[in-house]
């Protein structure tokens, strides 16, 4: 069976994602340990402390990001409709601006007890807290409008402006936050009011993009509240599924916390926090592919759909799998490398040689997630979070308990394979019927059995040459190696990516 390529605007969409994206871990890379350095780490654990804030207040944007998004792909497949998407946007425009100003103001009223009350602040002035606290809720009520526009123009298939508007803005934001910090106040509130008056520039300038880029009208756009009644459903459920990732990604931390010491504990962070390292792939991918299935499904276009599905999933297959080999296999090394500590690259690499596998088992299911989305059927998605978490918290409770951090690492496997395996089944069994050998076999099973095959081979063999070949190139070696294997056991990837060369 030969794909199709899946398009131009993919590709497109895909390499501005992960450039948005890979910019945006770059800076914090490169600017997080000088902005300790001129704050003092008292001080940007009040940064931490909104980075908590912003990942709690994503329960906000009840699903209107991503409502927008599949609307705005659905009306530019359908030129016909081209006039009412003005009023769609104004509706849900100004429904997100409400939901902000309230999040905003929870999150105000929410971290002004915590900092106040609850941490250990002495050595900042309460006048600095309070006008920090300030900042935080301007801070989420902005970013939950970014991500609300930033929606909107995914769904017109404008991701690289969209990305290129991100890296100037990013840059913006925390390069200036440096220079603000370097020569006018080395102050934490100075710190929050840039990031505060950088993000409102944000906000003005993805607005006006997003209107300029929707089709011309007659009138002026108007509000509409039975659009808002007539997706509802969508955006609750969106809701739901948001809220049960929260938990899902958050809770074996919690639990963790009061089972291991606190260096165990720190250790297990690290680890969790360099597997997520994948999901920028992933994330990319999906973010590119959302809207495309979107507008495949509006136009009825079943073919082309289960064709771009299959590419995709073994795009998917060949982004998450070779790196997740890679990272398992050589977890001490490349964690080394990173932090450049030997003693906690030690005891972190077990737990993310295991805990990786589960992330890309959860990563695999993003495309079926997105042709799930694209129907606007998110009960499924619910359903399978919820036995992931009912699974999950009692296998991380009993496994810790026995094995200690790996422990809690092999109860993400499992739920990640949940995850996979029902979330793939589920939607062939619907929305794809017929199309479950090329799904689990093709698509996954072949490619992954030529990933574990290589990486068996290669531990074997640099076990044997470990004096001439340094690791870190060792793993990169593996990583080539290994795509190889997921493209040659990929044939519809193969042949789709070798004739688009050809031609």
């Amino acid at each position: 069976m030969k794909f199709k390529f899946g398009g131009s605007n993919i590709w497109h969409n895909l390499i501005s994602n992960l450039a948005g994206n890979g910019w945006l871990a770059l800076m914090q890379i490169i600017l997080v340990p000088v902005f300790i350095r001129l704050l003092g780490i008292k001080a940007y654990g009040l940064f931490g402390f909104y980075l908590a804030l912003q990942a709690v207040a994503q329960m906000f944007d009840l699903g209107l990001g991503t409502t927008l998004n599949r609307e705005l792909a659905h009306y530019s497949a359908q030129a016909e409709r081209s006039g009412e998407v003005r009023d769609f946007v104004r509706t849900f425009e100004l429904a997100c601006w409400i939901v902000a100003i309230l999040a905003g103001v929870t999150i105000l009223w929410a971290s002004t007890f915590f900092v106040t009350r609850w941490t250990q602040t002495d050595q900042i002035s309460v006048t600095a807290i309070r006008q920090v606290v300030l900042c935080f809720g301007a801070l989420v009520t902005m970013q939950l409008l970014i991500r609300f526009y930033q929606g909107g123009l995914s769904g017109l298939q404008r991701q690289p402006l969209m990305n290129l508007i991100q890296i100037i803005m990013v840059t913006l934001r925390d390069g200036g936050s440096i220079v603000v910090l370097r020569w006018v106040r080395p102050t934490i509130t100075a710190f929050f009011l840039w990031q505060t008056g950088a993000l409102l520039i944000y906000v003005v300038a993805i607005r006006m993009v997003l209107w300029r880029s929707l089709p011309a009208a007659e009138r002026p756009a108007r509000f509409h509240p039975g659009l808002l009644r007539s997706k509802s459903r969508f955006a609750a459920g969106l809701s739901g599924i948001t809220l049960l990732a929260l938990i899902l990604t958050q809770i074996d931390k919690v639990i963790l916390s009061r089972l291991l010491s606190l260096d165990t504990y720190g250790y297990y962070i690290l680890a969790t926090t360099a597997a997520t390292g994948l999901t920028l792939l992933t994330i990319s991918l999906f973010i590119a592919i959302f809207p495309h299935f979107s507008a495949l499904v509006a136009k009825g276009d079943d073919v082309s759909l289960r064709a771009s599905y299959h590419f995709n999933s073994q795009l998917m297959s060949l982004m998450v799998m070779p790196a997740a080999g890679m990272v398992s296999l050589f977890a001490f090394d490349l964690l080394l490398l990173w932090t450049g500590n030997i003693e906690s690259s030690k005891n972190a690499a077990p737990v993310l040689s295991v805990y990786v596998i589960g992330t890309a088992m959860n990563s695999l299911m993003l495309i079926p997630f997105a042709v799930q989305l694209a129907h606007g059927w998110t009960s499924i998605a619910l359903r399978i979070s919820l036995v992931q978490l009912l699974v999950f918290v009692p296998s991380v409770i009993f496994l810790s308990r026995g094995y200690g951090p790996v422990g809690a690492a092999f109860a993400w496997v499992m739920s990640g394979g949940i995850n996979m395996i029902a979330a793939i089944f589920l939607t062939h069994a619907r929305l794809l019927k017929g199309e479950a050998w090329t799904g689990f076999v093709r698509d996954i099973g072949l490619p992954a059995l030529a990933v574990l095959t290589m990486t068996l081979i290669w531990r074997q063999m640099t076990s044997e040459i470990s004096g001439f070949l340094h690791p870190v190139a060792a793993a990169l070696a593996l990583f080539v190696i290994a795509s190889a294997a997921v493209l040659l056991a990929a044939d519809g990837l193969r042949s789709s990516i070798f004739s688009r060369l050809r031609n």
